[in-house]
């Protein structure tokens, strides 16, 4: 690194399947996925986070088949209702035109703090 600013890597990622049966493709520091419904995901920790105040940066895979008409979608982490964790967290993935949650095929997401 260079100036002041020093490095401040990703306390935990993972790329999982999200689709039929959930399961992790790769990992660190997630110790467990579970399917908590369609399109939403509980995810959690091997090694706690130093604090709740994390970042979470997430992306997904468009699972429709028409690319001209398919919703694309967005994740997020839980909606207002969920608070944050140091131990895990929810993810959920949605349709953006209609906010319906739905599954993906790819979910890929780091945490920093």
């Amino acid at each position: 690194t260079t100036g002041g600013a020093g490095l401040y890597p990703a306390r935990a990622w993972v790329n999982f399947n999200g689709s039929g049966t959930v399961s992790i493709t790769d990992d660190g520091n997630v110790s467990s996925l579970t399917d908590s419904g369609v399109g939403s995901y509980t995810l959690a920790f091997t090694t706690a986070l130093s604090s709740a105040t994390y970042a979470t940066t997430a992306t997904c895979r468009d699972n429709g088949t028409d690319a001209a008409s398919r919703p694309k979608l967005f994740v997020s982490k839980g909606f207002s209702d969920t608070v944050s964790s140091t131990t895990g967290e929810l993810i959920v993935t949605a349709q953006c035109n209609t906010a319906e949650e739905v599954d993906s095929p790819l979910v890929c997401c780091t945490w920093s703090n």
